[in-house]
């Protein structure tokens, strides 16, 4: 392998907006909480950030982060297993 840096600085300028940055989207334990368990009954991500937003209407955290975090539920519950394989186990 072969690196090769034509040019070390970024090619635009730092944003001004600090939800772009995920260290200001950070979800609390609270967040956490809430958008497994919102997840869990069946609510839709839309859904999921509106009941954050009221909760916290200084939050910074987006539709994708919702959309990250129940991916990282879904997968800690398969734990490696397909769904159907998940599902024969809880019965």
């Amino acid at each position: 392998w072969r690196l090769e840096i034509k040019n070390g600085y970024h090619n635009h300028l730092p944003s001004l907006n600090p939800s772009t940055h995920h260290v200001y989207r950070k979800r609390t334990e609270v967040q956490k909480q809430s958008i497994e368990t919102l997840s869990k009954a069946g609510n839709a991500p839309k859904r999921i950030l509106t009941v954050i937003r009221q909760e916290d209407p200084y939050t910074l955290i987006t539709a994708k982060d919702v959309y990250n975090d129940r991916i990282v539920i879904r997968s800690s519950y398969l734990m490696e297993r397909t769904p159907t394989e998940a599902l024969l186990d809880m019965l």
